[in-house]
């Protein structure tokens, strides 16, 4: 925010100056300094704000990177912990049949349940 503040600041500064902006000439037609504006003020706040998206563009490319690396982090643990209860799942031993289907019924809820002798 602070960053973004003061690129705001120096925006302001150049609308102070005619409105000159970024890329507004800074020389009249016949190629002389303007007279209006105050050449250095407007150089220097052009710089600024130019070092300063700079900066701001890499501190976002940080925040994503580190948001990257968070989320990555969180995948691992929850695949690994999925993985954990898989395996306790299948270690875990199945109780003994207490039935044996020898035959399934056409039309049977059984049968339309998918269960196959």
């Amino acid at each position: 925010d602070e960053i973004e503040a003061q690129i705001k600041a120096y925006y302001e500064v150049l609308q102070d100056q005619k409105g000159v902006g970024m890329n507004g000439p800074l020389v009249d037609a016949e190629g002389y300094p303007r007279a209006d504006v105050d050449i250095y003020q407007v150089r220097t706040a052009r710089h600024n704000i130019i070092c300063l998206q700079n900066d701001h563009r890499a501190l976002m490319q940080q925040v994503e990177q580190g948001l990257h690396q968070l989320h990555a982090r969180e995948k691992e643990k929850r695949d690994r912990d999925e993985a954990e209860a898989h395996a306790e799942a299948q270690s875990q031993a199945l109780p003994q049949p207490f039935a044996r289907v020898n035959a399934v019924s056409p039309g049977s809820p059984a049968s339309f349940s998918g269960l196959q002798a």
